[in-house]
């Protein structure tokens, strides 16, 4: 499948980290979209492929996010808003929670689905905003850089990604 990108991965997504965060990272990306059926090579799928992070300062742990969540709110209305994403994948549960709960007004909400992977159960549900714009909210069923992912991970993954071009 040919589909028009916006370039070449960012390099930092292969930035070499003792975790392997972005090894896993790359891997998440890479089999979602190939298991969808959407692309096939790493370079496509990371060209379609955003991390974000929400602090203006480098954080390496979440739960530092969730007081300051109010305050970066904001922040992530605007990326939103402008790269107007199909899929968004929090990831952590404490961070898809705290999205969920700061939704500007107008936002409907569709009914939580659970997934199983592996021992894990993962959320997502349908997001339409005020303007009529939707896209899928999950959590992943484990932080890239915590554990190795189990199989199922991919295969979650790969659901998200044709749950959102459905949209």
């Amino acid at each position: 499948i040919s589909v028009p990108v916006l370039g070449r991965a960012h390099p930092a997504f292969y930035y070499p980290d003792p975790n392997r965060f972005w090894t896993k990272t790359r891997a998440w990306a890479t089999e979602a979209y190939s298991r969808a059926g959407v692309f096939t090579s790493e370079d496509d799928a990371l060209s379609m492929f955003m991390l974000v992070n929400l602090l203006p300062d480098m954080v390496s742990d979440s739960t530092s996010l969730i007081p300051r969540f109010p305050s970066v709110m904001p922040r992530l209305v605007r990326i939103l808003d402008f790269v107007r994403p199909r899929l968004v994948v929090a990831l952590t549960h404490p961070v898809f929670t705290a999205i969920t709960e700061a939704l500007p007004k107008g936002t409907k909400v569709s009914r939580a689905e659970t997934h199983r992977v592996g021992r894990y159960s993962p959320v997502s549900v349908g997001i339409t905003l005020a303007d009529s714009s939707s896209y899928v909210l999950a959590n992943a069923p484990n932080h890239p850089s915590w554990h190795h992912p189990v199989p199922e991970t991919y295969d979650y993954l790969a659901k998200l990604v044709s749950m959102a071009r459905s949209l």
